[in-house]
């Protein structure tokens, strides 16, 4: 159980360093009796956010992955099989039957990929789906190894929420494009509160949309000693979170049930939709900020408002619709409620110029009522997802 710690705290440092998670999957593929692993995303809707990890993969299976879009192929044949499961439960995935199948993808995948890595069974996690996205884990064994048990089952599935809280984080970064990567900059531009605690659970760093968020709601505040305080019904958990996100109080007797961090809701007098808190492992982040020469255990707690602004996909809305920045701004209103009164005094414009803003947005979008309008829109928010 402590390797699977230290996996833990490798998988929320990796979102910070990418280059670490050569070191996970190295980790995952040793500690399951695998032969390789795959992490890989797909975000067709916004391209910078995709990536691929893996370890002991051929290259000439990943060049095909890549080059011949049998990445697309593998999310079209296996995001329903894995989605049937549900999000974060494995799958066990045999693919001896695609080399009977000539001329099919599924041929095409097991030729590409599957033969050239000699992968006999797999064990696969979707983390995330989409119409046109998705997120998964895959760790493979040879055809001489016997199929996953359910050791190995219980492990990916305690890991996958880990995973999938690490692709929230990652997707956040992604959305800050900079060319300087100082750490307290990336985090300012987040739209998604972000507070570090070192291991004292005291608070040593919260970027500017946190501070709107301790200043604005007096459920979550700070105590005399800077450490993070909620009322007295949600106390006990966040406190206990946050322990677990530091690994204390683990022995070997608690190994087997200890969590590290997670989810929680604070409930908001004056709102009917709580807070909502993410809390995760993040050792190495305080230390890539200050330069510190001794690592320390850090926290981070990732913070979102009921009433959050859903932000679109710019650059797709630009790209594939060839709307204006005035047209996305409107829809970027739309999408968050604003009727069509409210966005014509929000961009001073009249409600007649606003009418025609949005035939014009019908046209381009291929929509022709605005609930149609509000269900594509929806479909193109980027926004932090607190996993359970």
């Amino acid at each position: 159980m402590e390797q699977e710690h230290e996996m833990v705290e490798m998988i929320y440092e990796a979102t910070m360093h990418p280059e670490l998670w050569q070191q996970v999957l190295t980790r995952l593929v040793h500690y399951t009796g695998s032969q390789s692993a795959i992490f890989t995303a797909i975000d067709q809707l916004n391209p910078k956010f995709n990536f691929t990890f893996t370890h002991n993969i051929s290259e000439a299976a990943l060049a095909a992955y890549h080059d011949e879009k049998i990445q697309m192929i593998d999310m079209q044949l296996h995001a329903p099989i894995l989605k049937q499961q549900g999000l974060g439960e494995p799958v066990v995935l045999d693919w001896t039957a695609y080399a009977a199948r000539q001329g099919s993808d599924e041929y095409a995948f097991y030729e590409k990929c599957v033969a050239p890595s000699g992968i006999g069974s797999a064990q696969g996690i979707l983390l995330e789906t989409g119409q046109y996205r998705w997120a998964v884990l895959g760790i493979h064994r040879a055809d001489s190894v016997p199929m996953y048990a359910k050791p190995e089952t219980e492990l990916l599935k305690r890991l996958a929420k880990h995973f999938r809280r690490a692709l929230q984080i990652h997707r956040q970064f992604s959305l800050v494009q900079q060319e300087n990567l100082d750490l307290y900059k990336l985090f300012d531009a987040l739209k998604t509160g972000v507070i570090l605690l070192d291991a004292n659970a005291s608070l040593v760093y919260s970027n500017a949309k946190a501070q709107a968020i301790l200043e604005t709601h007096q459920e979550l505040g700070l105590d005399y000693f800077n450490r993070l305080k909620a009322t007295s019904a949600d106390q006990a958990k966040l406190e206990q979170y946050i322990a677990s996100a530091l690994f204390q109080d683990v022995s070997k007797e608690t190994h087997a049930d200890a969590q590290a961090g997670g989810v929680m809701p604070i409930r908001l007098s004056k709102k009917s939709q709580p807070l909502m808190l993410s809390v995760v492992p993040f050792s190495s982040v305080w230390q890539k900020m200050l330069n510190e020469q001794v690592m320390e255990q850090k926290v981070a707690v990732f913070l979102t408002e009921p009433d959050k602004q859903y932000q679109l996909a710019h650059e797709f809305l630009k790209q594939h619709y060839q709307l204006s920045q005035r047209e996305i701004k409107i829809c970027e209103l739309f999408v968050n409620g604003h009727n069509l009164e409210a966005i014509a005094m929000e961009c001073s414009l009249t409600l007649s110029s606003v009418r025609t803003y949005i035939k014009y947005i019908f046209a381009k979008t291929h929509c022709s009522t605005q609930v149609e309008l509000f269900r594509l829109l929806a479909g193109l928010t980027l926004d932090f997802e607190h996993i359970p």
